[in-house]
């Protein structure tokens, strides 16, 4: 065979290489196809995933604002290539917070949060950014799983405790919520010393405002006293913090929208007069819906609670496994701050069925002597009067009906002080976890989509330290004999 043909022949296999390679990229971009070797099935996505973005009419476009450093994003990421190979409309673009600082500001702070960590400094939430149309969602970095562990924390640091990856939980939903063009309106009462929802009221709500616009929710504030009714429009009245009493005929407002099967957030604090506490003017509202306000102000001595000296800042101690909640219940609850609450109790009501949500622990207590408290020269002691630990902090309320879309939705939460903005951004705290679940119970916000979170397996090899020491020895011996055969290999054939 000459050259030339040679030539010809090499020719001729890189063209045939280079076609088959062609070929099979091509096949491959038209029968596009990715495999799961995880044994929980870690990044297979659910039937109910596939028809929920089938459904994508229009591009929707997801910023990956999060650091390629943080154990959890190849696994975010890799879930977010199989949403992508569903459909053509849905596209990703990733902007790392050290790659990419000031895209990351930009996308962060038209659409995303601002958080606190720790030691106090403030700085843009990492997430997902959906982003549909005129419509949003942000999806939290600390969703994507379950509060009770680290999933892929160092193994080095010990065994992380049993968790759960909910990214097709939180992604699904998110985006049938944007699918969802039905206008959720959360309507705050204003009139009676609530907190406000503007930056220039003393108390204000507008970080929460923000949070809520962010999660697909309008905002507005509605003043009972003006109005024969509530605007049907709302889907949500919430009562956030009242240091001034209802009148009977305000009260009657609210009590109607709830029999008429609406939602109800009251966030009722305990307002200290002299020697007792100020009315609201909604107990009788809520003692027929089977909750008791109670007139005190609890006391938490668990120093496991205690986040400051001051007994009356604490964190919950159990969530209950209501659906209300349900996200935060645990055999460890996170830690939710309250301050200066007031008690409830769960009484018989013929109309109703009330549930408590959270409570405090057993060394608790709930002074009813006000005024005790107010000299400070003494500490506070349990006597007699006092309300008895554990003691409910939330309860929950659901009004008989014959059909389930027309039973009325009651929380009634001792306090409004956990929704303060630095409780709410700050990174170490569940504040913002604790309001997102009552609203997205009472306000139906999330398409629920009965997918159940992934629990990884957490395969770990643990060797005595003979068994170490044996494999180090197999280990040398193996590289001394691939030595030696190389060099007998070398001088035989120099040979």
């Amino acid at each position: 065979m000459n050259r030339t043909q040679q030539r010809t022949n090499v020719l001729i296999s890189v063209v045939t290489v280079l076609a088959i390679a062609f070929m099979v990229n091509y096949l491959a971009s038209r029968h596009y196809a990715r495999f799961d070797w995880t044994a929980s099935g870690m990044y297979t996505l659910s039937p109910k995933t596939e028809a929920v973005v089938d459904t994508l009419d229009a591009p929707l476009k997801i910023y990956v604002l999060w650091s390629r450093t943080d154990p959890l994003y190849p696994h975010v990421i890799e879930v977010l290539k199989r949403y992508q190979s569903l459909s053509g409309h849905l596209s990703v673009e990733t902007l790392d917070p050290d790659i990419n600082p000031d895209q990351f500001a930009i996308v962060s702070q038209k659409y995303g949060r601002v958080r606190t960590d720790a030691e106090g400094r403030s700085g843009l939430e990492t997430g997902l950014i959906l982003v549909y149309g005129d419509n949003a969602r942000f999806i939290a970095s600390s969703d994507f799983e379950d509060f009770s562990g680290l999933m892929f924390a160092d193994p080095h640091g010990g065994d992380p405790p049993p968790s759960a990856f909910k990214a097709e939980t939180e992604l699904t939903s998110a985006i049938a919520g944007l699918l969802d063009d039905k206008e959720r309106l959360v309507c705050f009462t204003q009139g009676h010393g609530e907190w406000g929802l503007e930056p220039s009221a003393s108390q204000n709500l507008s970080h929460l405002k923000r949070s809520l616009q962010l999660d697909g929710f309008s905002v507005i504030a509605i003043d009972i006293d003006a109005a024969a009714r509530i605007p049907d429009t709302c889907s949500l009245v919430v009562v956030a913090g009242p240091s001034r009493p209802f009148l009977p005929e305000e009260a009657s407002i609210l009590t109607d929208w709830f029999h008429r099967g609406r939602s109800l957030l009251l966030l009722l604090d305990p307002v200290p007069r002299q020697s007792d506490i100020e009315v609201t003017g909604l107990e009788k509202l809520a003692f027929d819906a089977g909750i008791s306000l109670s007139s005190d102000i609890v006391l938490e001595t668990d120093p496991r609670r205690l986040v400051s000296q001051s007994p009356v800042t604490f964190t919950a101690s159990t969530f209950f496994r209501h659906a209300a909640v349900r996200p935060l219940a645990g055999a460890v609850p996170p830690p939710v701050v309250f301050s200066s609450a007031r008690s409830l109790q769960v009484v018989e009501s013929a109309h109703a069925v009330a549930e408590p949500l959270v409570q405090t622990s057993p060394m608790s207590w709930g002074e009813t002597d006000i005024a005790s408290l107010q000299d400070a020269d003494e500490a506070p002691v349990q006597d007699a009067a006092d309300h008895d630990g554990p003691l409910h902090l939330a309860v929950v309320s659901t009004r008989h009906s014959d059909t389930p879309e027309q039973a009325g939705r009651l929380i009634v939460v001792g306090d409004s002080d956990f929704l303060s903005e630095p409780l709410m951004r700050n990174g170490a705290l569940f504040n913002q976890d604790f309001w997102n679940a009552l609203v997205g119970w009472l306000g139906d916000a999330r398409t629920l989509m009965a997918i159940a979170p992934k629990n990884p397996e957490q395969v770990h090899l643990t060797l005595s330290q003979r068994d170490s020491r044996n494999l180090l020895t197999s280990l040398g011996l193996q590289i001394l004999l691939i030595a030696a055969l190389g060099a007998f290999i070398v001088f035989g054939r120099r040979k």
